[in-house]
């Protein structure tokens, strides 16, 4: 199923809404107004909605060529048609399959929007990652592009609302060997080693659990395998979801930025191999989780939001 569902969003979607603007039905240039912004405010949608990732960040690049390619041609086609006309019932199709898509576009840039804008009491630490290319599968200050801003109103996970689910990725800008591959070791993140963020104290680990398949996943252990540290400036950072055994560090260890923490896997609560980390103010009492959450800002980048790469040769 969700094989299916990036294979309709990331490829499908666009490719159809690109065909059905340039498929020569236009019956006037008022109709092909309508068609233009639609698969145009669509393209748009999709380049910042989308987790590219899932197929390669350089295709939503080509569907803006492709999209400029179209109106062109669709422009060249209505050239001599009138700007107004009378419309055989049949031509109200497109006028309506183009205020539909209009209206569900306008949604979703309304569930993204301010995704970009950092939030007040913002941390600044250490990119976790090193040698390699590594892409923000979700990230940023709004629901839309960042999925754990969901839990921003419940005590007991709130914690992570500005976490960040970073993956890696290949030259050719995809996140795996597959569309969705059924086995961790196919996602390039797998195995990667991770480094502290920051300067402190061990305060709680887990280095046991399983990898998981993906999607499976173990909804009572939603971490997994994680690192908690105290950093010295007396915020909390947790990173999460290592591999299974892979932990360099133990609770009441001292680390350094940089100092080696464990390996990228698949346990706890995730449909894929990934590294989450986020910061909070406090350790946490009853969870990991039930602290009041902090924005990360990692040294030498912007704020970074979904589709964002961090190319790192350390």
């Amino acid at each position: 199923m969700l094989t299916f569902t990036i294979i309709m969003i990331s490829v499908v979607l666009p490719l159809y809404i690109l065909y059905w603007l340039v498929n020569g039905r236009t019956v006037n240039k008022s109709q092909l107004i309508i068609k233009s912004f639609a698969a145009v405010l669509l393209i748009y949608t999709l380049f910042y909605f989308n987790n590219w990732a899932t197929t390669s960040i350089y295709l939503r690049y080509l569907y803006i060529l492709l999209c400029a390619l179209a109106l062109g041609y669709a422009w060249w086609q209505a050239w001599e048609q009138p700007w107004r006309s009378p419309l055989p019932f049949r031509q109200w199709a497109p006028i309506l399959g183009g205020i539909v898509l209009l209206s569900l576009c306008a949604l979703v840039l309304a569930n993204i929007a301010g995704g970009d804008e950092v939030p007040g009491g913002a941390v600044e630490i250490e990119f976790p990652l090193q040698r390699g290319t590594f892409f923000m599968a979700q990230a940023g200050s709004s629901q839309g592009l960042n999925g754990h801003m969901a839990v921003r109103d419940q005590p007991e996970y709130r914690g992570q609302t500005w976490a960040l689910d970073i993956v890696r990725l290949n030259l050719l800008g995809s996140r795996a060997r597959g569309i969705y591959p059924g086995s961790p070791e196919a996602y390039y993140i797998f195995g990667t080693p991770v480094y502290s963020p920051c300067d402190g104290g061990v305060v709680a680990t887990e280095n046991e659990l399983p990898d998981l398949n993906p999607p499976e996943k173990d909804r009572e252990n939603l971490a997994g395998n994680f690192v908690k540290i105290e950093c010295e400036e007396g915020f909390f950072v947790l990173l999460a979801h290592f591999r299974q055994g892979s932990l360099t560090v133990a609770e009441g260890d001292i680390v350094s930025a940089g100092s080696r923490l464990g390996a990228v896997g698949n346990s706890g609560n995730t449909t894929e191999p990934h590294l989450h980390i986020h910061a909070q103010s406090t350790e946490g009492e009853a969870t990991l989780l039930d602290a009041d959450p902090l924005p990360i800002i990692f040294k030498g980048y912007d704020w970074l939001v979904r589709n964002d790469v961090i190319r790192t040769g350390r």
